[in-house]
């Protein structure tokens, strides 16, 4: 068979342009390779950031309105709550009207027997007690109001004689003579015996006819008026409220 070499000679060009255009394609492919793609967010692995402030303050928790004070609540000079110990803290009392009698029987105490150095204010509608300007330089606070309305003896609220003529001081400073109920109009005879024996007792605890005993009813007299009074035979730094049968 006769071999055609113009067929051979055609099939030959055709595979050659064939490899021509496949050696062009390494040439087309690479720069489209190369080109960088579009930039695309980065993902962040960090924690997210706080959201961008608006500019206005964040609302503020509500917080509970304070508990009005009552009986028994201590008070400072404004009316806020305050710490009973706290000098120049107030005892807040139920009394109505706001005198010292009032706020004193409100705390169930017996001002005709023992009655303390203090006094009442009015603070924001409240009946207040504190020491009085006595009781205070000698430490009193409105806590020890409140123990002494519980039944404890607060030398620095009872009333004494630093001797025999005065000066008034707080039990609490040395003193010889201590008060028992308030000044009182005197007939000008009947003795201490008959006016102050049953007052004297319940307030010390103790009897007056012996001999022996060394406190003495006394009554302290001036101005048509007496004071019922007890005297110890040596200076005392602490009342004899309730002492009872303990030694002075």
């Amino acid at each position: 068979m006769a071999t055609d070499w113009g067929k051979i000679g055609a099939i030959g060009s055709l595979i050659g342009g064939l490899a021509a255009a496949a050696a062009l394609i390494p040439t087309v492919l690479v720069p489209m390779l190369n080109t960088p793609n579009q930039a695309q967010p980065a993902v962040s692995t960090s924690p997210a950031a706080p959201a961008a402030s608006s500019g206005q303050p964040a609302p503020a928790a509500s917080a509970s309105p304070a508990r009005p004070a009552v009986a028994g609540d201590c008070v400072s000079s404004t009316g806020a709550s305050a710490s009973c110990a706290e000098p120049g803290s107030l005892l807040v009392t139920s009394a109505n009207p706001c005198t010292s009698d009032a706020a004193q029987a409100a705390l169930t105490i017996d001002t005709h027997l023992r009655p303390l150095n203090v006094e009442a204010i009015t603070i924001k509608t409240m009946c207040a007690l504190r020491p009085s300007a006595l009781a205070t330089a000698a430490g009193a606070t409105a806590e020890d109001i409140r123990r002494a309305a519980a039944g404890e003896a607060i030398a620095s609220l009872a009333s004494c004689y630093a001797t025999t003529a005065g000066p008034e001081v707080a039990c609490s400073q040395p003193h010889v003579i201590e008060f028992i109920g308030r000044w009182t109009a005197w007939d000008g005879h009947s003795p201490a015996k008959t006016l102050c024996d049953d007052a004297a007792r319940r307030y010390t605890g103790r009897t007056f006819d012996e001999p022996s005993q060394p406190l003495k009813l006394i009554l302290p007299t001036g101005s048509g008026q007496y004071r019922c009074a007890v005297q110890a035979p040596s200076p005392l730094t602490k009342s004899v409220w309730r002492i009872g049968g303990n030694p002075l």
